[in-house]
C-alpha cells in the first residue's frame, strides 16, 4: 500500500500542493512552452520550496534527487578547490534552471549550491520526473532538448572560472 494512502489528509494536501503549483510552472521559461502532457507530468512531482538566505540546497557530492525552478531570490553554484577555497562559478535568479545531474546517474551533484538571497522555487522529484519520462517519451525529449543548452552553459562557465583560477 502506498505511503499517502495510508493518510488521506496528507493525500489531499499533496494534490492541493500540485494545483496550486500549475499556474506557475507555466509562467517559469523552462517549461511556458511545454505541451500539456508535459505540465501535467511536471505538476505530479513538484512542490513549492523556499530557502534562507545562506542555506544550501545541496552539497557537491550529494544524491540529486530534486531539481529547481527559481521565480525569486537568487542561487549561487561553486565549488570547493584545495587552495580556493568555494569558487563561485555563475549565480542564477527568477527564470533559471537549478540542477541537471539528477537526469545522469549516478544521479550525484558536482557544485554546490547555496541561496544568496531569500529564494522561492518550486522543486521537482527527480526519481518521479525520469519514471513519468519512461511513461511519456514527449516529456524526456522536451526535457533534454532544454536542458542540453543549460549543461553546456554551464560547462562553459566552469571552465572559465577554472581558467582564470588557474591563471593566477
Amino acid at each position: 500500500m502506498a505511503k499517502n494512502a495510508r493518510d488521506p489528509k496528507k493525500r489531499e494536501r499533496k494534490i492541493e500542493m500540485a494545483a496550486l503549483a500549475v499556474p506557475r510552472l507555466e509562467e517559469h521559461p523552462f517549461t511556458r512552452d511545454f505541451p500539456a502532457a508535459c505540465i501535467e507530468g511536471f505538476v505530479a512531482c513538484s512542490a513549492s520550496r523556499d530557502f534562507r538566505k545562506g542555506d544550501y540546497l545541496w552539497r557537491q557530492g550529494d544524491p540529486a534527487e530534486t531539481f529547481y525552478l527559481v521565480f525569486d531570490g537568487e542561487v549561487s553554484l561553486g565549488m570547493t578547490t584545495p587552495n580556493e577555497g568555494l569558487l563561485r562559478i555563475e549565480t542564477l535568479g527568477a527564470g533559471d534552471l537549478l540542477g541537471w545531474s539528477w537526469i545522469l546517474a549516478p544521479y550525484r551533484w558536482h557544485f554546490d549550491a547555496y541561496a544568496v538571497t531569500d529564494v522561492r522555487a518550486v522543486g521537482l522529484n527527480a526519481s518521479c520526473l525520469r519514471e513519468r519520462c519512461k511513461m511519456v517519451p514527449e516529456l524526456h525529449l522536451e526535457l533534454l532538448k532544454r536542458l542540453v543548452p543549460v549543461i553546456d552553459h554551464r560547462l562553459h562557465m566552469t571552465r572559465r572560472k577554472l581558467l582564470d583560477l588557474y591563471a593566477k
